[in-house]
């Protein structure tokens, strides 16, 4: 968490978050001697699926979070 703000006499409370999530893809796992000693390959990121990751109890969604989620 990086900063809090509280109002408790207006029930207000603001907070911003860094949030890390990592998972592992076994789609993208292989063994780098079946591929001749390939070990690192790129891959542009709109190549690879991210999900789609919200906070639920969001108050303010901004206009680019609506559109990737396909809200209206």
């Amino acid at each position: 968490m990086m900063s809090l703000f509280q109002n408790e006499k207006n029930q207000i409370m603001k907070s911003n978050v860094w949030l890390r999530l990592v998972w592992s893809d076994y789609q993208l796992q292989w063994d780098e001697a079946d591929y001749g000693g390939i070990g690192v390959l790129r891959l542009p990121p709109d190549k690879v699926w991210k999900p789609d990751i919200v906070l639920f109890n969001n108050c303010e969604l901004s206009l680019s979070t609506k559109e990737a989620m396909g809200l209206l």
